[in-house]
C-alpha cells in the first residue's frame, strides 16, 4: 500500500491534479500485476476524486462508482472499513464541487469509523467540514449546531499545527478568517470584519509558503467572496483572478470555471 500512501500525501500536498492522476494510472498497473482487489479499489477512489474535481469526470472513467452505495460496496468486496473511505471521498468531492450539505452530511457519515481513513485525512475532512458547517450557518442561521462543528474542526487542525505548522497552519488560518466572517454576517460587527481580513491574508501568505496551491487559491477564493459581500469589489477581483490562476495551476478545471463566472459577476458590480 506504499504507493497509495504516497497519492495520499500528494493530493493532500496540492500537486497538479493531471500529473497525479497519471501517476496513479502508473501505480494501478503495478497493482494489476500482483492482483490486488483490495488496493485497486482504494486507488480508484482516489482517481474518481481526481477527475471529479478537474472537470466532474466528464471522461467517465472505469472506476469505483460511488454510487453504487458504500454499505453494498462493502459486502460484495468484503474490505473492513471501504464504506469510510468512501464517505471521506464524499467528502473532499462534494466540498470541491460546491456542495456543503452534502459534504456534512458525509462528513457525519465519516466520523463514525476512523480507522480504515487514517489521522491525516481525517484531518483533511474535518478542515473541509468546518468550511462547509460554516457556509452552511451563514445561509441558514437556525443551524447553530454548524458553529460547533467548525469549532472542533478548528481544535483538531489547531493541534495537528503545533506539531506541523507548515501542513496545518494555513488551514488553522482559514477557518478562522470564516469564522470572523460569519460573526460579521451573523452580526455585523465591524472589529470581525477587520479580523476576517487579516486571517485571510495570514492564510494565503502561510499556503504559499506551504507551496499549496489548492489551499492558496481557495483563501484567496473565499476572501473574495467576503470582499464581495463587503461591496469591495476592486479586492474580490483581484482576489478571484489570483485564485483562478491558482486553480489553474492545481488543474482544476471545475474551480477554475467557478472563478471565470465570480470575475464575470465582479467585473459587473465594478462598472455599476
Amino acid at each position: 500500500m506504499n504507493g497509495l500512501h504516497y497519492i495520499q500525501k500528494s493530493f493532500v500536498g496540492g500537486r497538479n491534479l493531471v500529473a497525479l492522476s497519471t501517476e496513479i494510472d502508473y501505480q494501478l498497473e503495478l497493482i494489476e500485476t500482483h492482483d490486488d482487489n483490495r488496493a485497486k479499489r482504494f486507488m480508484s477512489l482516489f482517481k474518481e476524486t481526481l477527475h471529479m474535481i478537474i472537470d466532474k469526470n466528464e471522461a467517465r472513467m472505469d472506476t469505483t462508482t460511488l454510487s453504487e452505495g458504500a454499505e453494498a460496496l462493502d459486502e460484495a468486496m468484503k474490505i473492513e472499513g471501504f464504506s469510510e473511505v468512501v464517505f471521506f471521498h464524499r467528502v473532499i468531492q462534494s466540498y470541491w464541487l460546491g456542495y456543503a450539505d452534502r459534504c456534512h452530511y458525509f462528513a457525519q457519515k465519516s466520523a463514525r469509523g476512523d480507522a480504515a481513513v487514517g489521522r491525516l485525512l481525517k484531518l483533511i475532512a474535518s478542515f473541509y467540514h468546518g468550511l462547509a458547517a460554516l457556509q452552511i450557518l451563514r445561509k441558514k442561521k437556525s443551524k447553530v449546531e454548524m458553529k460547533e462543528i467548525a469549532l472542533a474542526s478548528l481544535k483538531a487542525l489547531t493541534s495537528a499545527s503545533d506539531l506541523a505548522p507548515i501542513n496545518f497552519k494555513n488551514k488553522v488560518e482559514l477557518l478562522e478568517a470564516e469564522l470572523y466572517r460569519t460573526e460579521v454576517v451573523l452580526r455585523g460587527n465591524e472589529e470581525d470584519s477587520m479580523q476576517a481580513k487579516k486571517m485571510y491574508a495570514k492564510s494565503i501568505c502561510s499556503a504559499e509558503a506551504a507551496k499549496f496551491d489548492h489551499e492558496k487559491a481557495l483563501a484567496l477564493e473565499l476572501a473574495a467572496n467576503f470582499f464581495e459581500e463587503k461591496g469591495e469589489f476592486a479586492s474580490a477581483l483581484r482576489n478571484f483572478s489570483e485564485a483562478k490562476l491558482h486553480y489553474t495551476l492545481w488543474g482544476s478545471k471545475v474551480r477554475v470555471a467557478q472563478m471565470e463566472v465570480a470575475i464575470a459577476r465582479t467585473e459587473k458590480s465594478l462598472t455599476r
